[in-house]
This record gives C-alpha cells, sequence and structure tokens, in this order.
C-alpha cells in the first residue's frame, strides 16, 4: 500500500466512523445533554494518526509526484462545510506543511492553483492562509500585495528609502 491510499484508508475510516457516531447519537448532545459526535474520541484518534501517517510520509524518501498526489488527497478529503467533521479536516492541512519541502517548483504550483481555487480567500481559516504561502514560497510565486490600513505607510517608507539610496 503506498502513501496515498495509506492516507486515504485513514480519511475514509474516519468519515465512516463518523457517520457510524452521527447516527447512534441521535439526538443526544441536544441542548448539552448527553455526548454530541464532535466530542466524540474519534476525532483525537483521527488527528493522531493523520500526525503519524504525515510524520512517517515526511520520513519516506517519496518522489515530488507522489508527494503532489498525497497532498491532493488530503486537501480534497471532503466538500461540505456545514459541520465539525470539515474542521478537523482542514485542521490536518496545517500538519503538511512540512511535506511541502519536498515538492518540486512545478507541482507546488499546481497545488497552490487546486487550493486557492477550493477554498476562496474569504472562506480561509489562518492555517490555510500560512499553508498558501508555503505553497507559493515552494512554487515561487510572490506573495499579493499587502493591503489593509496601514499599507500605504509601508508603501510610503519603501520609496523613501529607494530616494534615499539613489540619491
Amino acid at each position: 500500500m503506498d502513501a496515498r491510499e495509506r492516507v486515504d484508508a485513514i480519511i475514509h475510516a474516519y468519515l465512516d466512523e463518523i457517520e457510524q457516531v452521527k447516527k447512534d447519537s441521535g439526538l443526544s448532545g441536544l441542548f448539552g445533554f448527553g455526548k454530541a459526535p464532535k466530542n466524540d474520541p474519534a476525532n483525537d484518534r483521527f488527528l493522531g494518526g493523520m500526525k503519524n501517517e504525515i510524520g512517517f510520509i515526511a520520513s519516506e524518501q517519496l518522489s515530488s509526484k507522489e508527494l503532489c498526489e498525497v497532498l491532493k488527497t488530503i486537501y480534497t478529503a471532503q466538500d461540505t462545510r456545514q459541520d465539525f467533521v470539515y474542521y478537523v479536516l482542514i485542521a490536518v492541512h496545517g500538519e503538511t506543511m512540512p511535506l511541502i519541502a519536498g515538492l518540486a517548483p512545478e507541482d507546488a504550483a499546481i497545488l497552490l492553483k487546486m487550493y486557492e481555487t477550493r477554498f476562496p480567500r474569504n472562506q480561509r481559516l489562518p492555517v490555510q492562509d500560512l499553508l498558501i504561502g508555503e505553497l507559493r514560497r515552494q512554487a515561487g510565486v510572490p506573495g499579493k500585495q499587502e493591503r489593509g490600513l496601514f499599507s500605504w505607510h509601508k508603501r510610503d517608507q519603501e520609496r523613501r528609502n529607494t530616494k534615499d539610496g539613489q540619491s
């Protein structure tokens, strides 16, 4: 079983386990009584299992193409943004950052484009912005120009510094 298949098996086992937990819980957890599926130990087991598997993959000498396939499997695990499972799967994205260093620039660029398309900027969590930054660095793509309340000040400083250096 290769790395992508192992990751896929862990993800599908987790999704199946959570589906069963949701079915078994019924209205449990409603109004704070009982046990809600989002508090089930399956979530922690999944995160721990993925962290271990990602650590193992990092120690293997995989090619850039193989790493790209593993990361695509992780990043495209599930589309629904309706429940806690989405956020658990996104939490795993942060654990993949050490793997990005093993990507060739062209593979990092492919993943970057896929990731930015799949997760629009206005719906991203901070860990996803960090991940996109890592993919940009690995792909050799410059970051977007900083915008914000004080960005005019930084641009002004840069202009002054270049004028001082030229004069």
